[in-house]
């Protein structure tokens, strides 16, 4: 028993010195429709204690905040902290097309609109870290 328990504490252990990444399920995210109560991961937007977003829900709060509430986010940082996965399955196995019919995926909104001189537009600094957005 004792082995068990020294042995998930081991792999807990490598899961966090290797920097603790996860890729978020696709299908545990959405839109919102109202201006949420913490909508990033932490962070003061400061550059030493950046936004932190880190996961799709978070992704999603960062676009409604920019293309709903008119929030730039002036001279404010983000980052990213783990790949996200906003739709899964996307491509058919030959990669020519989709999987599915398009009304199975979730709708994602891009961040800013342009429409409107001046609102909508994020002119903030956003590090991807590396990871990737799919």
């Amino acid at each position: 028993m004792k082995t068990k328990l020294h042995l998930i504490i081991f792999c807990l252990l490598l899961f966090l010195a290797a920097g603790g990444s996860v890729i978020q399920a696709a299908d545990s995210w959405k839109y919102p429709t109202e201006k949420p109560k913490t909508p990033f991961g932490g962070g003061d937007g400061s550059q030493w204690n950046p936004y932190r977003i880190d996961n799709a829900q978070q992704l999603a709060n960062f676009s409604y905040m920019v293309t709903k509430e008119g929030e730039n986010y002036e001279g404010k940082y983000f980052v990213l902290t783990n790949d996200i996965t906003l739709n899964d399955n996307v491509l058919n196995a030959s990669g020519t097309g989709l999987r599915y019919d398009v009304s199975n995926y979730k709708e994602w909104t891009p961040i800013g609109d342009r429409s409107v001189l001046d609102y909508g537009i994020f002119k903030g600094i956003f590090d991807g870290q590396g990871h990737t957005i799919r």
